[in-house]
């Protein structure tokens, strides 16, 4: 039962994870989440600017772009709104 609770409303789940565990161990949680994802967009982003003429780097950055766009666009599409034909957990 508290399960389904917390399913249909993420805010609990939220408030009950501060009080369970603090909110300094969620920030740090919620910092150990973004940070590595934040370090290798800046790793890329030099490589780019130092190396972009490159062709070895060019190709390799060329043939990364569809894989981001069809990743930028999955993640979109579940944004429509719609549920129809999703489990309940995911409404």
């Amino acid at each position: 039962m508290l399960r389904a609770r917390l399913a249909a409303e993420p805010e609990v789940d939220r408030r009950l994870l501060i009080r369970r565990a603090g909110r300094a161990d969620c920030d740090h949680a919620g910092a150990l989440l973004v940070l590595p994802s934040l370090f290798i967009l800046i790793g890329l982003s030099w490589v780019y600017m130092a190396h972009g003429q490159v062709p070895a780097v060019a190709g390799l950055f060329h043939g990364i772009k569809p894989a981001v766009t069809a990743l930028v666009g999955h993640a979109a599409s579940g944004w429509s709104g719609s549920s129809a034909g999703r489990a309940p957990w995911h409404r």
